[in-house]
């Protein structure tokens, strides 16, 4: 499910990228977020917030 609640850009409650803490129930108000992306694991590891926007920037601007 597309949301607050299952994107890679959730650090500790709060959007890495515009800093909005997500509160309870939030997750459903963004769900066509731009900048949703899904948590990518490589070599075993979760990739850092700053790396998941680039990737995020990234198909933002090939869908343009």
């Amino acid at each position: 499910m597309r949301g607050c609640a299952n994107c890679g850009l959730r650090v500790n409650d709060q959007c890495y990228v515009n800093g909005r803490r997500i509160k309870p129930g939030d997750h459903e108000l963004f769900k066509d977020c731009s900048y949703f992306i899904e948590p990518v694991i490589e070599d075993g590891r979760v990739l850092e917030p700053a790396q998941l926007l680039l990737l995020a920037e990234n198909e933002i601007q090939r869908r343009k």
